[in-house]
């Protein structure tokens, strides 16, 4: 009853008295480069033949803390599949062979402006709501397995949250509200539901999101997440982080960081500096993000690892067609004039070409591409991490990383 109350609220058209210019997004200085993605693989027992069987992964998505203006697969043989709702997914429909030899990698490269920060700025709203899409009503205010609406501590805190709010945006205060307060920071068993982090009331970024996503959901109010992954200078990074969304009529998709405390000024956020927003998933990531291989190690994670590089925009092009040479031509003929090339690269890129090239199964290739990466990282002015190249590395990397140190 409550919930068709809110839903006839959210829908309605009859007499809105909406805001004029009711929102508007503030943007701070653009940082244009390329952003890497890359996600490493290595056979365990040369004696088996490994490979991986599955790769479906959020690669791009329209976001207003970033502008992204081409994203380019490191391997050929992949399809991109751009849904109804803006998500960009990589896709190898056939399994990719892992050679014993060498560790194989699967990724993109990105030409993308990120900025330092985006908020999107409310003024004070007189709105009941504006109608609610039929689609966006359909897709996100489903129940499913993980946000188990009908949970009867969900339902009942969802009617608490709601009782006696005016508006739509009332709600998802409070609701952000209640989540940050109520719930705090550490692991927790994955996976699980939204009952069980309210339960709980502990969990990580996911699980604030997921309970934010469920209590709006129950109360009639289209919710999804938001997945990020960090694109930092100092060497590649695995860090990746989630927050919420609400449809608000009047305002449009509202962001909701449940981790962090509610802003005061009618300012709310829109992303994190030197983070790439790749996906707003319906709640959980399985409808997006799958991979699995057989005989084989991922040493990067799944998620793959990131890394920025402010590359000038005239060298982005051929920067790209570099990087997917590497990754189509592996034999010794072709390492070697790639390590040629990468010398004349421009010095931003340059770490993480010679991060590719240190897999050569030419030895010597390898050992050069190890040699230059050290070098390269043992510059102060350079700001970078080799510890962060060789937490992220297979097996082969590491001990040619290592060997170059010592020398």
């Amino acid at each position: 009853m409550l919930t068709a109350l809110l839903l006839a609220l959210g829908t309605a058209s009859a007499g809105p008295l909406v805001a004029q210019d009711a929102t508007r997004v503030v943007r701070g200085d653009g940082r244009g480069g390329l952003a890497f993605r890359v996600t490493w693989f290595e056979c365990e027992d040369p004696a088996l033949p490994a490979r991986i069987t599955k790769f479906m992964f959020p690669i791009a998505c329209d976001y207003d803390s970033q502008e992204i203006r081409s994203v380019t697969p490191l391997r050929k043989g992949c399809e991109l599949v751009e849904d109804e709702h803006g998500n960009t997914t990589m896709v190898y429909p056939d399994p990719i062979v892992i050679s014993p030899e060498a560790p194989l990698y699967l990724g993109t490269v990105s030409d993308v402006v990120l900025y330092s920060h985006a908020t999107l700025k409310v003024k004070p709203l007189y709105v009941r709501s504006a109608k609610t899409p039929k689609a966006i009503a359909e897709r996100y205010l489903a129940d499913d397995a993980i946000l188990t609406l009908e949970d009867p501590e969900i339902a009942g805190l969802a009617e608490e949250l709601m009782a006696g709010a005016e508006d739509p945006l009332e709600i998802v205060l409070r609701t952000w509200r209640h989540v940050y307060r109520s719930v705090s920071y550490g692991r927790v068993e994955r996976p699980n539901t939204a009952a069980q982090v309210l339960e709980w009331g502990k969990g990580q970024c996911g699980e604030y999101g997921k309970l934010t996503i469920a209590l709006l959901r129950a109360n009639g109010i289209p919710a999804r997440g938001v997945w990020c992954l960090r694109a930092g200078n100092t060497g590649p990074a695995g860090n990746d982080h989630a927050w919420a969304e609400a449809w608000i009529g009047g305002i449009g998709w509202f962001p909701i960081r449940p981790q962090e405390a509610q802003p005061s000024n009618d300012e709310y956020p829109l992303g994190y500096h030197s983070y790439q927003v790749v996906c707003r998933p319906q709640c959980g990531m399985d409808e997006l993000r799958q991979v699995e291989w057989e005989n084989a190690s991922c040493p990067t994670g799944y998620r793959g690892v990131g890394f920025f590089a402010d590359v000038p925009e005239g060298k982005r092009k051929g920067t790209i067609a570099l990087f997917e040479d590497i990754a189509e031509d592996s034999s010794s003929r072709a390492a070697r004039r790639q390590f040629k090339r990468a010398g004349k690269a421009h010095r931003a890129v340059q770490p993480m070409l010679y991060w590719l090239l240190t897999a050569s199964a030419d030895e010597k290739v390898g050992t050069n591409a190890a040699e230059a990466l050290v070098e390269i990282c043992g510059q102060k002015h350079r700001r970078l991490s080799i510890e962060r190249f060789v937490d992220a590395s297979p097996s082969v990397i590491r001990a040619r990383i290592e060997a170059a140190r010592v020398q």
